[in-house]
């Protein structure tokens, strides 16, 4: 049994080095590709001139404009008026749990007189409840919308589109443009030694199945159990991690071809009128689109929030409805304090109505923000069009050969660093270490019931039998994860 255990092992660790040679892999191209591509920009960066243009003009224009939205813009008031008026909502509806508490413990009071009065005042609590659910929706909705519109703000006063001096360096484009973090990868690459610990605690607990006693016996028997409930804890332990790891690998693969390309377009901004059209233009462009996309997705966050306000105005009809039918009955038992209630009943839906509209003011004033955010970044990539697809003069020509010849070694590498087939071979390999748990999990099953079979009625039915289960103990290395975190694999 021991030697099936170590092969399946020994199959398991070769495939959780696989895939390390993934991210090793993917790491060794980053750091390659990079330092041919630098060398070509020093070249550039020689025979560069820097200028003041059109560009300028037509970025100049973009930057006032959206300043000038910046500066005119309080967020901060728009959201502490939503805020406000969901809290004066919930005030509102606990009032009327209140209300709703009292009206039972009155009606009650009168037996079958006011027996539909007491069902309505528990529809009236219900409805509160409701309500809170949607104002919980509504408020997580209007945060998220916030945050949104605050990023891009932010951005846009804490990023400037053109950087005051246009003679860029190496230096600066590497400090600002590259995104790619190798440590990140390298991190996701020293994760397998806790899942092969955790088989080696298995493997030790299940070979160990000599005892002398029933209680040594429960002993064995407890540790089996434990190490089959844990080989479901490690498995989609496992799982977890693989997807987390994947799409940590997509998205570096994702921001190192965003890097390869800001290294074409920055090493252009630093030497020529042309190159410095095209990659700020680009730069420019990139920013835009990712603002605007921002802003766009925006959308279906209001569209969310505008419906559950209109929820909450159909629950404001159901509220007016039990305000009339309380309205009806009251006049029917013809009792002076039930009178109050239904005034107070009418002034708290007055209310109710009025913070409704409020919300949906609210939310015409975000829509109308948003457009004019749309509005003025679509006219922004319209302007940049011209920059961002200028035609090269004959006089730059040397240089766009240059830049040319950049791309050219940027097009042969995406021949080679595929994000498909990396994924597909990461995907592979995963799908493998699936298969060579669920095959180590059934030998671990089918050890325990050889076990289970060679165990006597006597001795399972002894209370010793019983005390030892209990008392057996089994080591967890991954609750002790954070604490091997720092141990270097390779």
């Amino acid at each position: 049994m021991s030697i099936k255990f170590d092969s399946l092992k020994d199959e398991i660790n070769n495939c959780f080095y696989d895939i390390v040679g993934i991210l090793n892999e993917v790491i060794k191209h980053r750091t390659d590709s990079f330092s041919g591509m630098i060398d070509i920009s020093m070249e550039i960066q020689k025979g560069s001139e820097s200028f003041v243009g059109e560009t300028d003009k037509i970025v100049g224009v973009i930057s006032s404009d959206i300043n000038h939205k910046i500066d005119n813009l309080d967020m901060d008031k728009m959201k502490q008026d939503i805020i406000d008026a969901t809290s004066t909502f919930i005030e509102i509806t606990e009032e009327l749990e209140l209300l709703s508490y009292n009206t039972i413990c009155r009606t009650m009071a009168l037996g079958d007189k006011g027996a539909t009065i007491t069902h309505i005042s528990k529809e009236i609590k219900k409805y509160s409840t409701t309500v809170k659910t949607l104002l919980e929706v509504i408020s997580v909705n209007f945060n998220d919308m916030f945050e949104r519109f605050k990023n891009v703000a932010d951005h846009l006063v804490d990023n400037k589109l053109v950087q005051d001096d246009s003679s860029l360096n190496v230096e600066a484009i590497d400090e600002i443009m590259i995104t790619s973090d190798v440590s990140i990868l390298i991190e996701n690459s020293q994760f397998h030694d806790i899942f092969m610990q955790e088989l080696e605690v298995i493997q030790e607990a299940i070979e160990n199945i000599n005892y002398n006693d029933a209680y040594e016996a429960g002993i064995v028997f407890g540790k089996y159990e434990k190490a089959m409930g844990k080989l479901d804890v490690i498995k989609f332990a496992l799982q977890d991690k693989l997807v987390e790891i994947k799409d940590v690998m997509g998205d570096f693969i994702y921001t190192f071809n965003t890097d390869l390309q800001n290294i074409v377009g920055q090493t252009n901004i630093l030497r020529s009128e042309l190159n410095r059209v095209d990659e700020m233009s680009e730069s420019i462009c990139s920013t835009i689109s990712m603002l605007k996309n921002t802003i766009d997705q925006s959308k279906d966050v209001l569209h969310k929030t505008k419906n559950s306000v209109g929820m909450l105005a159909k629950q404001s009809k159901t509220f007016r409805n039990l305000v009339v039918i309380t309205a009806v009955e009251v006049a029917r038992i013809n009792d002076e304090s039930l009178r109050r209630v239904v005034f107070s009943m009418t002034q708290t839906e007055t209310e109710l109505n009025e913070l409704i509209n409020k919300l949906f003011t609210n939310i015409d004033m975000w829509n109308t923000l948003r457009s004019d955010f749309m509005g003025t970044f679509s006219g922004a990539e319209n302007d940049m069009q011209m920059l961002c697809h200028s035609n090269v003069a004959e006089d730059r020509k040397k240089i766009l050969g240059d830049t040319h010849s950049l791309d050219g070694q940027l097009e042969e590498f995406k021949k080679i660093f595929t994000a498909e087939m990396y994924v597909n071979f990461f995907d592979s390999n995963s799908n493998k270490l699936a298969e060579l748990f669920d095959v180590f999990n059934e030998s671990v099953q089918e050890t325990f019931m050889e076990l289970n079979d060679s165990l006597s009625e006597e001795i399972l039915s002894d209370e010793e039998f019983t005390r030892g289960r209990n008392d057996a103990e089994f080591k967890d290395i991954l609750a002790h994860e954070e604490d091997q975190s720092t141990i270097e694999f390779f």
